[in-house]
C-alpha cells in the first residue's frame, strides 16, 4: 500500500470522526420534533390576549393582572401541564402604602411625619406610650461589641445612632482599621441591621438619629409615598421605627449632639421623658400570585430545572394602557408553549431526566415582588435547583439589524460541554445567531434587570434569553403585538425549548 493512499484513508478517517463529533444526537433530534410542535398562531393568541384592552395592562395587584393570571392558568390545564401541587396560584400580599398619619408626643411638642421624623415601613394602627426612652448607642449586635448587652430593650422604645464606635485614635473598633464595618458602610444596609438587631431584642419602637444621613432617608421617604412607585411586600412586624431629626433627638435627650455622649462600659442609660406614639395606617392590602406548572422527571425527579418569566406590566394610566407585548407577553406566550412542547413529549412517553418547573411571576415592575416572594417561598429545596433559564422580551427584531435571525443569551452556566452540545442543536433546528452578553454587566443593575437576576444574586446559574438591548417601546404604550418579529420570535421559543430540553437530560 502506498503512502499517498495510507495518508488519504487516514485523512477520511478524520473527517468521519469529525462529522461524528458534530452530528447531533439521537435526542437532539427528538427535541427538535417537539419544538416544531410550538404552534405560531398560539404563540399570537397569546400575546393578543395578554396585550388586550380588558386586562388593562396587567399592573401587579389589579383586576387586569388577576384575568392575565386565570387565562395562563387555564392554557396550562388544557396543555395537560399540572401545578405543582393542588393550584397553579402562589398569592402572596401585595403592600400599597399611603403615607400614614402619625405623631411623636412628648411632655414638651407635638412632632409630624415627613417634617420632624420619617416612616419607612408599613404598619398596622396602634397607640402605645412609655415614661422613659432607652439609649443603645450605635445599636450594633456583634460577639466583640454588642450594645443590646445588659439593656432590657423589650417592649421598649429605643434610641439609637448611626456609626460604629471609634478608639481614641479614630479607628474603627470593629475593624481595627479606617475601613468601616458593615454597621456604617453604607447607610441603607447598617440601617436594616440595626433595625433587626433591635426588633432581636424586643424593642417595641426604634427611633434612629441619623444626621449625615438624614437627607438621604427623606429621599428615600419621598420615593416610597410616590403614586408611581407604591407597592412592597415587606412584613409587618412588632417593631414600630422611624428616622428622627436633631429637634426630636434634642428635645429626648438634652444634648446638642448624641457625639458628646459616651456611655462607659455601655453599661444602661436613659431619659425620663414621656413619649407617645400615635401610628394611623392607611395602608391598603391587595394580593397578587405567581403561576407556577410543572413537569416531572424520570430518573432524577428531585432535580430541577427552573424556567421563568413575567407576565404583568405597567397598567393604566388614566385612559392610557401599557399594552406590554413584547414586554412581557413574549416572555408568558413562550413559557406556555415551551411547557406544551414538554408535555406532548411526556404524553408520548418520552419523559426528560430531570424536572422541568414553569413560573409565571408577578411583581416584575414592582422591583421583583413575584420572584422575590417566590425565592423566599421555594416549593422544592433551593439545592435541587440545577439551573434557571429566564425569558424577558424575546419578540422583537431590531429593523437596523443585518441578522434577522438573532438571539441575545447572557449565562453563568459554566459548561464548556453544554454549549458544544447546544451549538450543534443549534445547527439541526433554529440556525441562529448567538449573541453572548456580559452576564455580570447585565445584572448590575437589580432594578432593570430580569427576574433571572434574584437566582444569579444567590449563585445558581442562569441563562437569560432577550431580543435586543435597542427595543424604543419598551415601557411605552407603543409596545403592541404589531412590533412582534414572528417568524424570528418563533426560533428562539424553538432554541430556548431545546436549551431546556439539553439542560433537562444531561
Amino acid at each position: 500500500m502506498n503512502k499517498r493512499y495510507i495518508l488519504f484513508l487516514t485523512v477520511l478517517f478524520a473527517a468521519a470522526i469529525s462529522f461524528q463529533l458534530k452530528k447531533p444526537k439521537k435526542g437532539d433530534y427528538l427535541s427538535l420534533h417537539y419544538a416544531d410542535k410550538i404552534s405560531m398562531d398560539s404563540l399570537s393568541y397569546i400575546i393578543e390576549v395578554l396585550a388586550s384592552d380588558s386586562l388593562e395592562g396587567r399592573a401587579t395587584g389589579t383586576e387586569g393582572e388577576l384575568k392575565a393570571a386565570f387565562f395562563l392558568s387555564m392554557l396550562h390545564v388544557d396543555n395537560n401541564v399540572m401545578p405543582v401541587g393542588e393550584y397553579y396560584f402562589q398569592e402572596y400580599e401585595v403592600i400599597k402604602p399611603e403615607v400614614p398619619d402619625v405623631v411623636i408626643a412628648t411632655d414638651r411638642a407635638v412632632y409630624n411625619v415627613g417634617e420632624d421624623f420619617l416612616s419607612l415601613f408599613p404598619h398596622d394602627s396602634a397607640v402605645f406610650s412609655d415614661d422613659h426612652i432607652v439609649y443603645a448607642g450605635y445599636g450594633i449586635d456583634e460577639p466583640s461589641w454588642n450594645d443590646y448587652a445588659y439593656r432590657d430593650v423589650k417592649g421598649k422604645i429605643v434610641l439609637v445612632k448611626e456609626g460604629e464606635p471609634l478608639d481614641m485614635f479614630g479607628t474603627k473598633i470593629l475593624t481595627a482599621t479606617e475601613r468601616p464595618s458593615k454597621w456604617s458602610a453604607d447607610p441603607i444596609h447598617a440601617y436594616i441591621l440595626k433595625r433587626n438587631a433591635a426588633i432581636k431584642y424586643g424593642a417595641k419602637a426604634l427611633l434612629y438619629y441619623a444626621p449625615k444621613n438624614y437627607k438621604l432617608f427623606k429621599e428615600i421617604y419621598r420615593n416610597i409615598y410616590n403614586k408611581n412607585n407604591r407597592t412592597s411586600t415587606i412584613k409587618k412586624d412588632t417593631l414600630y421605627d422611624f428616622i428622627i431629626s436633631d429637634k426630636i433627638m434634642q428635645d429626648l435627650t438634652g444634648y446638642e449632639t448624641l457625639d458628646t455622649v459616651y456611655y462607659t462600659g455601655r453599661k444602661d442609660r436613659k431619659w425620663n421623658v414621656p413619649v407617645t406614639i400615635d401610628y394611623g395606617s392607611k395602608n391598603v392590602s391587595v394580593y397578587s400570585q405567581n403561576i407556577i406548572a410543572f413537569i416531572k422527571g424520570k430518573e432524577k425527579p428531585e432535580e430541577i430545572i427552573l424556567i421563568t418569566t413575567n407576565y404583568d406590566h405597567l397598567g393604566k394610566e388614566d385612559t392610557v394602557i401599557y399594552r406590554g407585548a413584547n414586554n412581557n407577553g413574549s416572555g408568558s406566550a413562550a413559557l406556555i408553549e415551551i411547557a406544551k412542547a414538554f408535555q406532548l413529549a411526556a404524553d408520548d412517553g418520552y419523559f426528560m431526566k430531570r424536572s422541568i418547573m414553569f413560573v409565571h411571576f408577578s411583581g416584575r415592575e414592582k422591583k421583583h415582588l413575584g420572584a422575590k416572594y417566590f425565592y423566599d417561598n421555594l416549593p422544592v429545596k433551593k439545592e435541587n435547583i440545577k439551573a434557571v433559564i429566564d425569558i424577558d422580551m424575546i419578540g422583537f427584531l431590531d429593523t437596523l439589524s443585518t441578522d434577522p435571525s438573532v438571539v441575545y443569551m447572557a449565562n453563568s452556566l459554566h459548561n464548556k460541554q453544554f454549549f458544544k452540545r447546544l451549538k450543534s442543536v443549534n445547527k439541526a433546528g433554529p440556525k441562529l445567531k448567538i449573541r453572548f452578553l456580559n452576564h455580570k454587566k447585565l445584572f448590575a443593575n437589580e432594578e432593570q434587570a430580569s427576574d433571572g437576576v434574584i437566582f444569579y444574586k444567590e449563585n445558581f446559574p442562569v441563562i437569560t434569553f432577550h431580543n435586543t438591548n435597542l427595543y424604543p417601546y419598551n415601557r411605552t404604550p407603543e409596545d403592541t403585538p404589531d412590533k412582534i418579529s414572528w417568524d424570528t420570535y418563533k426560533q428562539r421559543v424553538k432554541y430556548i425549548f431545546m436549551t431546556a430540553w439539553l439542560l433537562a437530560n444531561e
